[in-house]
């Protein structure tokens, strides 16, 4: 093993180093355009309202984290002072978001809300229609089936003539 500070890739060691920083700023890069979305679309859904609490906004708290520590740690690999404050405002923003998260899933779990399924309200028009044609195995009018199986039979009964049972 090699000791501190001593290359382990001899002479290819600095292009390694330099391929590695591209690669890691060209992933930097789409995780630009990953955060630019998703504050496009906070945007557009508040201001059609609030935005009603479900548990899934843990979801958004892991991968603006990773994005976080992504740039402080790409700062820190090209020396670049912004870009290591534009990582440290990541963060505020990180702890801001993790707090309100976090006090909304405690008035969840303390009101019941967090328990309750998603109002019928919530659910686009088109979808409940489409439900009953779109699950594999459904029989008439919406009785569910084994796939392979059609209404109204038996399981395990695949022989075509009532008398044929093996």
């Amino acid at each position: 093993m090699a000791a501190a500070g001593t290359a382990v890739s001899g002479p290819a060691g600095p292009a390694i180093e330099l391929a590695s920083r591209l690669a890691a700023t060209a992933l930097w890069g789409f995780g630009v355009w990953w955060l630019a979305a998703a504050v496009v679309l906070l945007v557009h859904y508040l201001r059609t309202g609030p935005l009603p609490y479900g548990l899934g906004w843990w979801g958004f708290t892991f991968p603006l984290g990773a994005y976080t520590v992504a740039t402080l740690t790409l700062a820190r690999a090209w020396d670049l002072p912004p870009l290591e404050w534009a990582g440290a405002g990541l963060f505020v923003l990180l702890v801001l978001f993790w707090v309100t998260v976090a006090g909304r899933t405690v008035q969840a779990v303390w009101t019941g809300e967090a328990w309750r399924p998603a109002t019928p309200a919530a659910i686009p028009d088109a979808i409940p229609d489409a439900i009953p044609d779109a699950i594999p195995g459904n029989g008439p009018r919406g009785a569910v089936t084994a796939p392979g199986q059609e209404a109204g039979r038996k399981p395990g009964n695949r022989c075509e003539k009532q008398g044929d049972s093996p």
